[in-house]
């Protein structure tokens, strides 16, 4: 009895030490494929759930705005022309323009607006506006990003507007207030783009790739676990591994049962004549 515990032992030693090569991980994906295949589809239809829960589509309305300045004698010492002038004065001025003076104003017009229109406002946030630029122009790009296509343009609309003071919403002082901590006399900022333009993300397919991906390493390691734990003789190659002695010939299961089904047969017509 003793010795048979051990040759088991042995044989699952020698079974959990086979290497995972390209021929062996292959093998294992033939013979978990229903598994895999179960496993990355869950995960993929999880992540499709899950996408459609929390995926939140954002629009980003769009426009540009020209700067016009009136240069002091400071500024004109430093630049001769509109590279080394944006270079200046831009970075003061996205500050000065995403300032809680400019939002809190924008705010209170966009709240008369809506009320004006019928319905219930959203604050207009300094932290959804973002700005882009080229270091060589004056010319500068003005973004919103809202989940509804419609306030994202009716938001950056008011926002431009004061900005501009395109409707005239501010007195001259108040507009010059404003403006007043650019390293430059900014005279105004004109509208380049009159139209707004509008593009959309969505991040729905990140949640699906995501899930997909994941999908596949963990049914990958759950088959690669089963494969080393599995300390059953499966195939003939698995016994001459272990034993290291070729095999000449084997009975498959096939056999076996017709075998077994001949001489049940041959069993009972026997006992039939016996009665």
């Amino acid at each position: 009895m003793s010795n048979q515990k051990n040759e088991k032992k042995d044989i699952s030693k020698e079974l959990s030490n086979v290497s995972l090569n390209f021929e062996t991980f292959f093998g294992i994906i033939r013979r978990y494929f229903v598994l895999l295949i179960s496993i990355i589809l869950f995960s993929t239809l999880c992540g499709i759930g899950l996408g459609k829960i929390f995926d939140k589509t954002k629009y980003t309305a769009s426009t540009t705005v020209l700067f016009k300045a009136s240069l002091n004698n400071e500024v004109l010492t430093t630049t001769n022309n509109d590279t080394s002038l944006a270079k200046l004065i831009l970075p003061d001025t996205i500050k000065v323009l995403k300032s809680d003076d400019i939002i809190s104003k924008t705010n209170s017009l966009y709240k008369d607006y809506a009320f004006s229109k019928g319905f219930s406002p959203s604050y207009i946030s300094g932290g959804n506006i973002s700005f882009s630029n080229t270091s060589s122009s004056l010319i500068l790009k003005i973004s919103y990003n809202d989940a509804s296509r419609e306030q994202a343009v009716e938001k950056l609309s008011m926002y431009i507007n004061v900005i501009t003071n395109r409707n005239g919403d501010l007195t001259t002082s108040e507009y010059e207030s404003f403006l007043k901590p650019i390293n430059a006399n900014l005279m105004e900022l004109k509208l380049v783009q009159n139209d707004i333009s509008v593009s959309s993300s969505s991040s729905f397919m990140k949640y699906v790739l995501f899930a997909l991906l994941a999908g596949v390493v963990i049914a990958l390691c759950i088959a690669i676990l089963i494969f080393y734990m599995d300390t059953s003789l499966r195939t003939k190659e698995d016994l001459e591994k272990i034993t290291g002695i070729p095999l000449l010939s084997y009975i498959d299961d096939t056999e076996l049962y017709n075998s077994a089904k001949s001489s049940s047969g041959h069993s009972s017509s026997h006992s039939k004549r016996r009665k």
